[in-house]
Protein backbone atom coordinates (compact mmCIF):
# COMPACT_ATOMS: atom_id res chain seq x y z
CA UNK A 1 0.00 0.00 0.00
CA UNK A 2 1.17 3.33 -1.30
CA UNK A 3 1.07 5.84 1.21
CA UNK A 4 1.66 9.93 2.40
CA UNK A 5 0.62 11.95 4.51
CA UNK A 6 -2.39 14.34 3.87
CA UNK A 7 -1.48 17.67 5.23
CA UNK A 8 -1.31 20.50 3.16
CA UNK A 9 2.12 22.41 2.32
CA UNK A 10 1.31 25.21 3.98
CA UNK A 11 0.60 23.54 7.68
CA UNK A 12 3.98 20.89 7.17
CA UNK A 13 5.45 24.16 6.88
CA UNK A 14 3.64 25.99 10.27
CA UNK A 15 4.83 23.36 11.81
CA UNK A 16 8.42 23.24 10.75
CA UNK A 17 9.11 26.79 11.49
CA UNK A 18 7.43 26.70 14.59
CA UNK A 19 10.12 24.07 15.61
CA UNK A 20 12.95 26.44 14.47
CA UNK A 21 11.87 28.94 16.15
CA UNK A 22 10.90 27.46 19.70
CA UNK A 23 14.64 25.54 19.24
CA UNK A 24 16.84 28.61 17.58
CA UNK A 25 14.80 31.78 19.29
CA UNK A 26 12.84 30.96 22.48
CA UNK A 27 14.58 28.07 23.68
CA UNK A 28 18.14 30.52 22.42
CA UNK A 29 16.75 33.25 25.00
CA UNK A 30 15.97 31.22 27.53
CA UNK A 31 19.13 30.41 28.14
CA UNK A 32 20.59 33.90 27.38
CA UNK A 33 18.05 35.46 30.33
CA UNK A 34 18.80 32.63 32.69
CA UNK A 35 20.37 34.46 35.78
CA UNK A 36 22.77 31.11 36.49
CA UNK A 37 26.48 31.11 37.08
CA UNK A 38 26.63 28.66 34.38
CA UNK A 39 24.31 28.13 31.09
CA UNK A 40 24.60 24.19 30.24
CA UNK A 41 20.86 24.24 28.54
CA UNK A 42 18.15 22.11 29.39
CA UNK A 43 16.86 19.55 26.79
CA UNK A 44 13.34 18.88 28.60
CA UNK A 45 12.90 23.38 28.36
CA UNK A 46 14.52 22.44 24.72
CA UNK A 47 11.04 20.70 23.70
CA UNK A 48 8.94 22.81 25.86
CA UNK A 49 9.48 25.73 23.44
CA UNK A 50 8.95 23.77 20.44
CA UNK A 51 5.93 22.41 21.75
CA UNK A 52 4.37 25.88 22.45
CA UNK A 53 5.69 27.41 19.47
CA UNK A 54 3.71 24.73 17.71
CA UNK A 55 0.74 25.31 19.91
CA UNK A 56 0.20 29.38 18.81
CA UNK A 57 1.55 28.71 15.49
CA UNK A 58 -1.46 26.14 13.84
CA UNK A 59 -4.52 27.57 13.30
CA UNK A 60 -7.44 26.89 15.97
CA UNK A 61 -10.30 26.08 13.26
CA UNK A 62 -7.85 23.09 11.64
CA UNK A 63 -6.04 21.79 14.75
CA UNK A 64 -6.54 20.98 18.13
CA UNK A 65 -3.16 20.90 20.34
CA UNK A 66 -3.40 19.16 23.30
CA UNK A 67 -0.90 18.37 26.42
CA UNK A 68 -0.57 14.76 27.19
CA UNK A 69 1.34 13.27 29.70
CA UNK A 70 3.20 9.83 29.97
CA UNK A 71 5.02 8.89 32.69
CA UNK A 72 6.71 12.01 34.32
CA UNK A 73 7.51 13.99 30.75
CA UNK A 74 4.56 15.77 28.82
CA UNK A 75 4.30 16.14 24.82
CA UNK A 76 1.54 17.42 22.46
CA UNK A 77 -0.58 15.70 20.05
CA UNK A 78 -1.61 17.80 17.07
CA UNK A 79 -5.10 16.79 15.59
CA UNK A 80 -5.87 17.57 12.18
CA UNK A 81 -9.10 17.87 12.45
CA UNK A 82 -10.29 17.80 8.93
CA UNK A 83 -8.58 14.46 8.06
CA UNK A 84 -8.65 13.65 11.94
CA UNK A 85 -4.90 12.21 11.56
CA UNK A 86 -2.25 12.79 14.38
CA UNK A 87 0.97 14.00 14.77
CA UNK A 88 3.72 14.14 17.50
CA UNK A 89 6.72 15.85 17.74
CA UNK A 90 9.76 14.47 18.82
CA UNK A 91 14.05 14.89 18.57
CA UNK A 92 14.93 12.59 15.98
CA UNK A 93 17.99 10.58 18.19
CA UNK A 94 15.08 9.87 20.82
CA UNK A 95 12.91 8.69 17.79
CA UNK A 96 15.48 5.99 16.34
CA UNK A 97 16.35 4.97 20.13
CA UNK A 98 13.17 4.29 20.58
CA UNK A 99 12.40 2.10 17.26
CA UNK A 100 15.59 0.28 17.96
CA UNK A 101 14.65 -0.34 21.13
CA UNK A 102 10.98 -1.80 21.11
CA UNK A 103 10.87 -4.93 23.91
CA UNK A 104 8.46 -6.79 25.47
CA UNK A 105 8.94 -5.44 29.08
CA UNK A 106 8.29 -1.59 27.68
CA UNK A 107 5.65 0.54 25.78
CA UNK A 108 7.10 4.27 24.34
CA UNK A 109 4.39 6.61 23.70
CA UNK A 110 5.85 6.62 19.90
CA UNK A 111 5.11 2.41 19.96
CA UNK A 112 1.32 3.24 21.27
CA UNK A 113 0.69 5.59 18.90
CA UNK A 114 2.13 3.86 16.26
CA UNK A 115 -0.77 1.09 17.06
CA UNK A 116 -3.14 3.66 15.14
CA UNK A 117 -1.74 2.66 12.04
CA UNK A 118 -1.73 -0.99 12.54
CA UNK A 119 -5.12 -1.26 9.70
CA UNK A 120 -2.24 -0.03 7.38
CA UNK A 121 -0.06 -3.41 7.05
CA UNK A 122 -0.80 -7.06 6.62
CA UNK A 123 2.38 -8.02 9.03
CA UNK A 124 1.20 -7.21 12.60
CA UNK A 125 4.22 -8.77 14.35
CA UNK A 126 7.57 -7.81 15.72
CA UNK A 127 10.25 -8.64 13.13
CA UNK A 128 13.09 -10.85 14.06
CA UNK A 129 16.11 -8.53 16.42
CA UNK A 130 19.21 -9.65 18.18
CA UNK A 131 18.01 -11.94 20.73
CA UNK A 132 14.72 -11.91 20.14
CA UNK A 133 12.19 -13.41 18.04
CA UNK A 134 9.35 -12.53 16.04
CA UNK A 135 6.06 -12.34 17.22
CA UNK A 136 2.31 -12.02 15.62
CA UNK A 137 0.70 -9.64 17.94
CA UNK A 138 -2.65 -10.35 17.56
CA UNK A 139 -2.46 -14.23 17.33
CA UNK A 140 -0.32 -15.43 19.08
CA UNK A 141 0.46 -18.36 22.33
CA UNK A 142 3.21 -16.05 24.36
CA UNK A 143 1.55 -14.76 27.05
CA UNK A 144 3.84 -11.66 27.07
CA UNK A 145 3.41 -10.80 23.62
CA UNK A 146 -0.56 -11.07 24.53
CA UNK A 147 -0.21 -8.66 27.65
CA UNK A 148 1.99 -6.37 25.81
CA UNK A 149 -0.15 -5.99 22.61
CA UNK A 150 -2.97 -5.64 24.77
CA UNK A 151 -1.69 -2.91 26.75
CA UNK A 152 -0.39 -1.19 23.77
CA UNK A 153 -4.40 -0.69 23.08
CA UNK A 154 -5.51 0.03 26.09
CA UNK A 155 -2.56 3.12 26.79
CA UNK A 156 -3.50 4.21 22.98
CA UNK A 157 -7.38 4.55 24.45
CA UNK A 158 -6.10 6.51 27.10
CA UNK A 159 -3.70 8.55 25.28
CA UNK A 160 -6.41 9.66 22.50
CA UNK A 161 -9.22 10.19 24.45
CA UNK A 162 -12.25 10.42 22.40
CA UNK A 163 -10.25 11.25 19.40
CA UNK A 164 -10.56 9.22 15.89
CA UNK A 165 -7.20 9.01 14.53
CA UNK A 166 -6.92 7.74 11.15
CA UNK A 167 -3.24 7.65 10.96
CA UNK A 168 -0.30 9.09 13.55
CA UNK A 169 2.68 10.59 11.70
CA UNK A 170 5.78 10.91 14.15
CA UNK A 171 7.54 14.35 13.09
CA UNK A 172 11.41 14.42 13.97
CA UNK A 173 14.04 17.28 13.87
CA UNK A 174 18.09 16.92 14.37
CA UNK A 175 20.04 19.82 15.35
CA UNK A 176 23.71 20.52 13.96
CA UNK A 177 26.65 21.57 15.66
CA UNK A 178 25.11 25.13 16.19
CA UNK A 179 22.58 23.32 17.60
CA UNK A 180 20.07 25.09 15.34
CA UNK A 181 17.36 22.87 13.28
CA UNK A 182 19.43 21.20 10.87
CA UNK A 183 16.75 18.88 9.26
CA UNK A 184 12.96 17.55 9.83
CA UNK A 185 11.42 14.09 9.04
CA UNK A 186 7.95 12.77 9.19
CA UNK A 187 7.58 8.92 9.38
CA UNK A 188 4.26 7.44 9.94
CA UNK A 189 5.64 4.08 11.79
CA UNK A 190 4.44 0.62 11.24
CA UNK A 191 3.14 -1.56 14.66
CA UNK A 192 6.28 -3.07 14.51
CA UNK A 193 8.09 0.16 14.61
CA UNK A 194 10.99 -1.37 12.01
CA UNK A 195 12.39 0.35 8.98
CA UNK A 196 11.05 0.98 6.58
CA UNK A 197 7.95 3.04 8.10
CA UNK A 198 4.92 3.29 6.07
CA UNK A 199 5.80 6.57 4.38
CA UNK A 200 8.71 8.64 5.27
CA UNK A 201 8.65 12.46 3.62
CA UNK A 202 11.75 15.00 4.30
CA UNK A 203 10.24 18.46 5.61
CA UNK A 204 13.64 20.31 5.76
CA UNK A 205 12.69 22.51 2.80
CA UNK A 206 10.63 24.77 5.04
CA UNK A 207 13.70 25.53 7.42
CA UNK A 208 14.28 29.20 7.18
CA UNK A 209 17.43 30.25 6.74
CA UNK A 210 19.08 33.35 8.61
CA UNK A 211 20.40 35.99 5.95
CA UNK A 212 20.89 38.35 8.44
CA UNK A 213 24.43 38.54 8.09
CA UNK A 214 24.45 38.11 4.57
CA UNK A 215 22.18 40.78 4.14
CA UNK A 216 24.60 42.72 6.37
CA UNK A 217 27.40 41.92 4.41
CA UNK A 218 25.73 42.49 0.97
CA UNK A 219 24.77 46.33 2.24
CA UNK A 220 28.47 46.63 2.91
CA UNK A 221 29.13 45.50 -0.64
CA UNK A 222 26.73 47.66 -1.87
CA UNK A 223 28.45 50.68 -0.16
CA UNK A 224 31.78 49.69 -1.54
CA UNK A 225 30.37 49.19 -5.26
CA UNK A 226 28.44 52.66 -5.18
CA UNK A 227 32.32 54.50 -4.51
CA UNK A 228 33.38 52.44 -6.96
CA UNK A 229 30.79 53.20 -9.46
CA UNK A 230 32.40 57.02 -8.60
CA UNK A 231 35.30 56.88 -9.04
CA UNK A 232 35.05 55.07 -12.32
CA UNK A 233 32.26 57.88 -13.37
CA UNK A 234 34.71 60.04 -12.80
CA UNK A 235 37.90 58.74 -14.65
CA UNK A 236 34.84 58.90 -17.68
CA UNK A 237 34.30 62.20 -17.24
CA UNK A 238 38.49 63.27 -17.62
CA UNK A 239 37.87 60.93 -20.72
CA UNK A 240 35.21 63.21 -22.00
CA UNK A 241 37.05 66.61 -21.02
CA UNK A 242 34.35 67.71 -18.61
CA UNK A 243 36.15 70.95 -16.41
CA UNK A 244 36.54 69.09 -13.55
CA UNK A 245 37.91 70.85 -10.01
CA UNK A 246 41.28 68.83 -10.28
CA UNK A 247 44.04 69.26 -7.89
CA UNK A 248 47.11 71.18 -9.98
CA UNK A 249 50.71 69.37 -9.90
CA UNK A 250 53.49 70.89 -8.91
CA UNK A 251 54.93 72.37 -11.90
CA UNK A 252 51.74 74.50 -12.27
CA UNK A 253 51.66 75.60 -9.15
CA UNK A 254 54.97 76.70 -9.25
CA UNK A 255 54.85 78.51 -12.71
CA UNK A 256 51.64 80.55 -11.36
CA UNK A 257 53.11 82.02 -8.11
Amino acid sequence: MQLNIPLLDKYKAMIVEAIVKGNDDDYKDFILNKNTVTNNGNAFCRMDYINTRVNFKLPQDAFSVTTVKRGRFEHIQIYDKHNENLFVVMGEPRYRTVRDGVNLKSAHYVEIYATCNEHFSTDVSWDSRPGQMGFDLRESDSPLVIEKYADLKELCLKLLGNKKVNMTTIITFRLGRNQKVQEVLAYVPDVNMVNPSLCEEDWSKWITVDYSSYIAQENDNVENDELELDLKQSVKDKLNNIDLPLKQTDEEEEGNK
